[in-house]
């Protein structure tokens, strides 16, 4: 995997943001003069029939996909 984009997710998402996804390709698909695009899909834990998210807002609320705010605090999602 290349550094520079261990360097970014660890530093966004933590040591740990491998876990955020079931599945990440390294090598990016577009590119645009601010950053690349690669393909994801987030990881989802399965509880009694219901999904819960696997990423979470600083403070802690769990982000639901197409969430632009925290429903706790109110802070914008970023797509990063």
């Amino acid at each position: 995997m290349l550094s520079g984009l261990q360097n970014v997710m660890t530093s966004s998402l933590g040591p740990s943001w491998r876990s955020y996804f079931a599945d990440f390709n390294p090598i990016p698909f577009a590119a645009a003069s601010i950053g690349q695009v690669h393909h994801a899909v987030l990881a989802a834990s399965v509880s009694r029939g219901k999904t819960r998210p696997a990423v979470h807002c600083e403070c802690g609320a769990p982000i639901f996909w197409g969430s632009k705010f925290c429903a706790q605090c109110g802070r914008p999602v970023e797509a990063t």
